[in-house]
């Protein structure tokens, strides 16, 4: 689903795992646009800062999320959120259906669209498709409208187990 995600978008999708207050990349499926948007893998991200980690916090209280990332934070662009105030607030605006977006918070230039699932009890991952800003309002609705597919179909593949 990935690759055709990448295939679809001709953007770099990533996968990643929430672990503390970070999120490390783990693997990419590049895209095929001549210009691309392209962390690498083993590169962390702070929770407060990307796609996948907002749409990880969005699911708690504003108070575990205190404990989880704490009440302020280092602005990594000037579009980073700083406070916990700030943070809530755009949770509340820009969590839609567990899937968020990075607007050019971790580095100018580059919008990312991601969500986060629970695989066993604590083990979180991440899917999420980073690309140039320039592109990000032509492909916005075909990726989040693909994310969302993926975020079913791995919903409804979870073993009764850990369902």
């Amino acid at each position: 689903m990935m690759s055709r995600l990448a295939l679809e978008s001709g953007e770099t999708v990533d996968f990643s795992i929430v672990h503390g207050r970070e999120l490390l990349f783990l693997e990419q499926i590049l895209g095929r646009e001549r210009i691309q948007a392209v962390s690498r893998v083993g590169d962390r991200f702070p929770l407060y800062s990307c796609s996948v980690g907002k749409s990880y916090l969005g699911q708690f209280s504003r108070e575990q999320i205190a404990r989880i990332v704490g009440r302020n934070y280092e602005a990594l662009t000037p579009n980073t959120a700083t406070t916990l105030d700030e943070l809530t607030e755009r949770l509340d605006g820009a969590v839609k259906f567990g899937i968020a977006s990075d607007e050019e918070e971790n580095s100018l230039g580059i919008v990312a669209i991601g969500f986060a699932f629970e695989q066993r009890p604590g083990e979180w991952f991440g899917i999420s498709v980073p690309m140039p800003v320039e592109r990000a309002a032509a492909k916005r609705s075909l990726v989040e409208n693909r994310l969302a597919e993926i975020k079913a179909y791995l919903r409804e593949m979870k073993t009764p187990e850990f369902a």
